[in-house]
Order: C-alpha cells, then sequence, then structure tokens
C-alpha cells in the first residue's frame, strides 16, 4: 500500500484484527519523499485496515495505490 501520488506528507498503518482490538502490521513515514509506502504479506479473506494520516497534521488528496496479489473482492469504498 502506497501514498507516493498523494499530495501531501503522509504517514500510513496497516492494522489486522477487529475495531476493538487492532494489532499493527506495518507503520511508515517518508518511503518515497514525503509520502509513505508499507509492505507486508497478507492472508486471503482476512480483514485488514488502513489508517492514513498528515504528518503534523498535514492535509490534502490522498491517493492510495494497493500493487500484488491476484487481485481483491469488495475494494472500492461506497
Amino acid at each position: 500500500f502506497e501514498t507516493c501520488a498523494s499530495n501531501f506528507d503522509t504517514v500510513i498503518e496497516l492494522f489486522s484484527g477487529s475495531c476493538a482490538s487492532l494489532t499493527s502490521i506495518a507503520c511508515n513515514d517518508d518511503d518515497c519523499v514525503l509520502q509513505s509506502r508499507v509492505t507486508a504479506t497478507l492472508t486471503r479473506n482476512q480483514t485488514y485496515y488502513l489508517l492514513v494520516g498528515g504528518f503534523g497534521g498535514a492535509t490534502g488528496t490522498v491517493n492510495i495505490t494497493v500493487s500484488g496479489g491476484i487481485g481483491y473482492a469488495n475494494d472500492e469504498c461506497a
């Protein structure tokens, strides 16, 4: 997961578990200049949560790129 095409300084963190009990899998700040990238081995049919924030309260347009795998169902927000 990466935010490299975003137009502000991002921080990204990937979690597993439930909303009541999240476990951090990977976290990054500034892997691609001021934007972020995390890499993880994921398990099919598991739910993951991705948190993207702005470093120091920065805001802007978030562009998330997901790479790898065979394809993902339910990968678009309504």
